[in-house]
């Protein structure tokens, strides 16, 4: 068995001196998605942000693609291959579809496929000289996916990407991250609110609270309401 490309150990992190993150440890290996599951407010997105290098760890160590990134920047993370579709979107309104793509490209220094990515996503690409701000939730959505992609990650952090969104972009985001673990091999952290987005695509899933990982289960246990409750703490 391969080693796995993403290894957290012991992460501790926070905003200034309010820690949140509290000794996280976990592995990601290629072609496996991950679901990172709990309430608002327990560090699933401080995690992201940590391990993407928008923000300093306080102690631990992250390895990604067998590099000790603890104490890299989110740019040297990205041109290894580590790719990051943060919550709310946040594409650039200014730029059209195609210039989006172009920066996610950037992200590893070029020579990425965008004709390849269009073929992935055929409503952006009838959309490419459009303006981000002129699309609707669910195609700003797909557009941060499909930047992301134009970096050539091999793993990808994914932070609430059925927020706000209708149910038909949520299914072709459900079967496109299916795709990319199994016939393309990436690696996939997965966090969301969508349980059922969740069971349906993710091997493993972690239970988040107050900082720590409590609980590894299976994808298969999200489908029984008692279960939930008793792992999200109701």
């Amino acid at each position: 068995m391969e080693p796995p490309i993403l290894t957290v150990e012991r992460l501790v992190a926070g905003y200034g001196r309010i820690q949140i993150l509290d000794e996280v440890s976990f592995t990601l290996r290629c072609g496996e998605v991950v679901g990172l599951v709990g309430h608002n407010g327990m560090g699933k997105t401080t995690l992201l942000r940590a391990l993407i290098g928008h923000l300093p760890a306080s102690s631990g160590r992250i390895h990604f693609a067998g590099r000790d990134v603890t104490h890299t920047g989110a740019a040297f993370r990205a041109r290894l291959g580590l790719g990051y579709v943060p919550q709310g979107r946040q594409i650039f309104p200014d730029l059209t579809v195609l210039e989006n793509l172009r920066v996610g490209e950037a992200a590893r220094g070029g020579a990425s496929d965008i004709p390849a990515i269009f073929q992935r996503f055929p409503q952006l690409a009838r959309l490419a000289k459009r303006q981000g701000r002129t699309l609707s939730g669910g195609e700003q959505q797909l557009l941060a996916v499909a930047r992301c992609l134009a970096g050539r990650p091999r793993a990808i952090l994914l932070d609430e990407p059925s927020e706000g969104i209708q149910p038909s972009i949520t299914r072709q985001i459900t079967a496109l991250l299916r795709e990319l673990a199994q016939q393309d091999g990436l690696a996939i952290l997965l966090v969301e609110q969508d349980l059922h987005l969740v069971s349906e695509i993710a091997e493993r899933v972690f239970v988040m609270r107050k900082g720590r990982l409590v609980m590894e289960t299976t994808s298969a246990a999200l489908a029984d309401p008692v279960m939930i409750r008793k792992l999200l703490g109701m």
